[in-house]
């Protein structure tokens, strides 16, 4: 299946990993260090959560061949194939930077795995066991339509967004956020994590 990609209308997921990824992260990288010159002596650098488990990815682009999702998480493959590509390049080119401006501390911080995990095993991180559903949504398999967002007449949030990892179709709670940037303050999920920046 050639799966459609939704940042760029008219390619291809497959495209835009082989060819828009890398000029992607040359720009990521040139806004860093353009901050750098600018006299930034610290710095996060996020990569990209899993693009395939992101409600509304799921919802645009279904696929009716099982392979195109990963058994373990119920994402599609080819979205979360390109968001870690992006994240290896982006990762390796953070390295490049810490290089280049030994002065300057910098932190790769990851969206990918803490979502990962959270889909994959919720409940170890106080998430309902369905997590690609979201909480203030209507209808369909991940309780999100596209005609019917959050905020709009007839759409309500669940009763309990902290057990929620997805607010909307495309955004993460208040507690999915607090999961994350604890993994990014204390580790594992970022190199080096944040609190040791500031020693």
């Amino acid at each position: 299946m050639t799966t459609p990609c939704c940042c760029l209308p008219g390619k291809s997921v497959q495209e835009v990993t082989n060819s828009y990824a890398p000029q992607v992260v040359k720009l990521i990288s040139a806004a860093v260090e353009k901050v750098i010159n600018d006299g930034a002596s610290i710095l996060a650098v996020a990569g990209q959560p899993p693009a395939g488990c992101v409600p509304v990815i799921l919802t645009l682009y279904p696929s009716s061949n099982k392979e195109d999702y990963e058994p373990d998480t119920g994402c599609l493959k080819e979205y979360n194939r390109l968001a870690m590509y992006h994240n290896s390049l982006l990762h390796q080119d953070v390295i490049r930077l810490r290089e280049k401006y030994q002065q300057v501390k910098i932190s790769y911080t990851d969206y990918y795995n803490p979502i990962i995990n959270a889909v994959k095993s919720p409940s170890l991180y106080g998430f309902i066991n369905t997590p690609l559903q979201v909480c203030c949504g209507k209808d369909g398999p991940y309780n999100f339509n596209i005609s019917e967002n959050c905020g709009m007449p007839g759409v309500s949030a669940c009763p309990k967004p902290s057990a929620y990892l997805h607010w909307d179709g495309a955004h993460l709670t208040e507690a999915a956020n607090r999961y994350i940037s604890s993994t990014w303050l204390d580790g594992p999920y970022a190199d080096p994590p944040l609190k040791t920046l500031h020693n």
